[in-house]
């Protein structure tokens, strides 16, 4: 009789005893994440550090570490810990750790899409010594990073305009009146004739043509537009969306190289946790991660219609800039409004991203290109 009193007392203190193990256990739990990138391309990997540390002098036998991620991102080389749930998907981490010890563990992670994403939740529970109860915490660790857009090839995407202006692809977004004489270079099999400095060539016995350079005061504006439909928060079309800002991003980047100034605009959301990026960026030479991160961050819901973007944006049209519209919708006060900003003087081109690209406007320059979907860098 009095020996099953003892053991039942014995097994009371044990599970109290335990209880309060693992209460102090997961108090004394913390756990940290270090990214060794702020951002990468798309199918690129950045490499995740897992910092966990036990204050605690007592030992965990069992830890599990659950991490909660966008179910766009992938973490390399693991398995699911169930299914994914809802946008997330969820990977699980089990460790022993002995007291007053830190460790680490090292994985790597990629993401299928372009964008801005965050990581934060993590779960962690701790498990008594005969694997029946468990405490559980969850501890908030925010970690942003970025997806850039796919950059591409220009040459690859056979950009082409009704007013062609020479060879160099930039050229032909930018008016040639905005172009003044630099200096003089040998003759190449790209180069026009009318390019040929006849005097400098006869003197010298060999063919020699101008090179242009672009005024100090010119710049261009691209002007992204992610409205689909007439009702702008209706039928997203995600492919649309993606390949307007790739091609905005390339067309940027390489605009920059030539030493004119880039603005990026767009009526689409700005993805960002700070709340400190608008839907407008600036860009000089040297400055293509401003260009990339924009593009990453660009949601592919508009938060207005273009008609009202482009009203809103009215008062800050400038005579000195070329302003190139990617769209893949217009309806007729869009049309109007475009129109109007020509007759006033304005220089407008349109890059149509419909998948027919039959989007024409009265008096309004259109660029073509060809996007292959399957299209490797």
């Amino acid at each position: 009789m009095w020996s099953v009193v003892i053991a039942l007392i014995a097994m009371f203190v044990i599970v109290f005893a335990s209880d309060k193990i693992r209460e102090n256990a997961v108090d004394n739990i913390t756990i940290k994440r270090e990214l060794d990138k702020r951002a990468i391309f798309k199918d690129d990997s950045l490499m995740v550090t897992l910092k966990i540390e036990n204050a605690s002098k007592i030992p965990v036998e069992f830890l599990h570490i659950e991490e909660q991620f966008d179910k766009n991102i992938i973490k390399i080389k693991s398995i699911l810990d169930g299914k994914p749930i809802g946008n997330c998907n969820y990977y699980a981490t089990n460790l022993s750790i002995n007291g007053r010890e830190r460790v680490k563990r090292k994985y790597y992670i990629t993401a299928l899409k372009r964008g801005a994403y965050i990581i934060s939740n993590i779960t962690i529970e701790v498990g008594d010594i005969f694997g029946i109860k468990e405490n559980k915490k969850c501890i908030e660790d925010f970690k942003e990073f970025l997806v850039y857009p796919e950059i591409r090839n220009l040459k690859q995407l056979s950009i082409a305009s009704n007013s062609l202006l020479g060879a160099n692809l930039v050229k032909r977004l930018i008016n040639e009146d905005t172009l003044i004489t630099k200096g003089l270079r040998d003759y190449t099999t790209n180069d026009r004739m009318k390019d040929i400095h006849w005097n400098s060539s006869l003197k010298l016995n060999k063919l020699m043509v101008r090179e242009y350079d672009f005024t100090s005061d010119i710049d261009a504006i691209f002007i992204l537009n992610v409205q689909c439909s007439e009702i702008f928060w209706n039928s997203i079309d995600e492919e649309v969306v993606e390949k307007g800002v790739s091609l905005m991003c390339s067309l940027a980047l390489q605009t920059i190289e030539q030493s004119i100034p880039v603005e990026l605009w767009t009526n689409a959301s700005i993805r960002s946790y700070t709340g400190n990026f608008k839907g407008n960026v600036r860009c000089n030479k040297g400055q293509a991660n401003k260009i990339l991160e924009f593009g990453a961050r660009i949601d592919n819901l508009p938060y207005c219609g273009f008609n009202d973007y482009l009203k809103e944006k009215l008062k800050n049209f400038r005579s000195n800039s070329v302003y190139v519209i990617l769209t893949s919708y217009i309806n007729s006060e869009i049309e109007n409004i475009i129109i109007n900003l020509t007759k006033r003087g304005y220089i407008i081109k349109l890059i149509d991203l419909s998948k027919d690209q039959a989007l024409n406007i009265a008096y309004i320059e259109k660029i073509s290109y060809s996007w292959e979907e399957n299209y490797e860098q």
